[in-house]
């Protein structure tokens, strides 16, 4: 097409974009994290600012000008989406432990690790993972909800209950 510009990448500048859109979109997630997480402020072209402590809504509205870092970025975001779709909450706790992930890959790789054996270990180890998430959980009871509301909330009482 008339008009369009494409760059490629390869090798380790593919790996140095890739961690510093996943890095950029992490940060900007991480701000939100636990009880005494900060909130962020959103601004969109001809709509008025939002400010959010939510790490989902945050990880959302990331859009990073450099493709590269884009794609990244969006994959932050499709593992927050796939946390909250599944556990309800959990998407700043993901941005962070996927951006450990993939700070350890690229190391690995560097190392010489092929990346698709990377992404078989992976994958191997997802099942003993989940299980030592499962032992390690406490179910949630029906009166422990409004304490974990209230830390969600960050103390604000009415949006609590």
């Amino acid at each position: 097409m008339v008009g369009d510009h494409v760059t490629i990448l390869k090798g380790k500048e593919v790996h140095v974009k890739l961690l510093e859109g996943s890095t950029e979109a992490a940060d900007a997630v991480s701000t939100t994290f636990g009880p005494y997480g900060k909130n962020v402020a959103i601004t969109m072209k001809y709509n008025v600012p939002s400010v959010t402590k939510d790490g989902a809504t945050v990880a959302g509205f990331i859009k990073l000008k450099d493709p590269a870092k884009n794609v990244a970025a969006q994959l932050i975001n499709q593992a927050a989406n796939k946390t909250a779709e599944i556990a309800g909450d959990g998407t700043t706790s993901t941005s962070v432990l996927t951006l450990g992930i993939v700070k350890r890959a690229f190391k690995l790789i560097e190392e010489g690790v092929q990346p698709m054996q990377l992404k078989k270990d992976l994958h191997a180890a997802m099942p003993v993972v989940l299980e030592n998430l499962r032992a390690e959980s406490t179910p949630v009871r029906s009166e422990n909800i409004k304490s974990i509301a209230l830390v969600a909330c960050n103390g604000d009482e009415a949006m609590a209950n």
